[in-house]
Formats: C-alpha cells, sequence, structure tokens
C-alpha cells in the first residue's frame, strides 16, 4: 500500500512539475555549447556553473548560473551526454 501511494505521490509531482522535468535521454546527440557571458560573481565563494542542453522533446539550452560550494574543497564535474546504443544518456553534473 505505502508503495502504491509513493507512486501516487511521485507521478503527481511529475504531472506538476512537467514543464520542469527534463528526460535523462535523447534521440538525437546534443549541439554544440553555446557561449556565455559570465559576470562578476554574486560574493565571494561562488563557483559558476557552465549552462547545458537539456532534452524535453527537443533541445533546450539551460544558462549557467552561479552556485555556492556544499563543502570546502567541493569541485564541480560538470554533466555530459554519452552515446547508449541509438540514443544518448544524461550523465549530470555533481559536487565533488
Amino acid at each position: 500500500m505505502k508503495r502504491e501511494a509513493s507512486s501516487l505521490i511521485l507521478g503527481a509531482a511529475l504531472w506538476l512539475l512537467g514543464g520542469c522535468i527534463y528526460t535523462p535521454y535523447a534521440d538525437e546527440p546534443p549541439p554544440a555549447p553555446q557561449a556565455e557571458i559570465v559576470l562578476v560573481a554574486p560574493g565571494p565563494g561562488f563557483i559558476w556553473i557552465s549552462g547545458e542542453w537539456v532534452w524535453r522533446d527537443r533541445w533546450v539550452w539551460v544558462g549557467g548560473h552561479w552556485d555556492r560550494p556544499p563543502h570546502p574543497h567541493a569541485v564541480w564535474v560538470p554533466g555530459n551526454w554519452t552515446k547508449h546504443g541509438q540514443r544518448y544518456r544524461k550523465n549530470p553534473g555533481h559536487w565533488r
């Protein structure tokens, strides 16, 4: 019963956020990254995280942003897309 309720809640959340969710698989390779103008950091300790292409039934560019590392000496590892059979799979960026 708990599993069914969890599935219903997750399904409702995905439906409500439908415009915000991207698919981790794409049918075609992503375009080349777009050039971005990086402005001055909003404060000390911020790291620039470059923009990336996401697949939402078509390629959509999501611009970069400034973020604070979750802990001292954290390094941002950018995401990428790798080919898996006939499709491309998103390997999300993460802090290391």
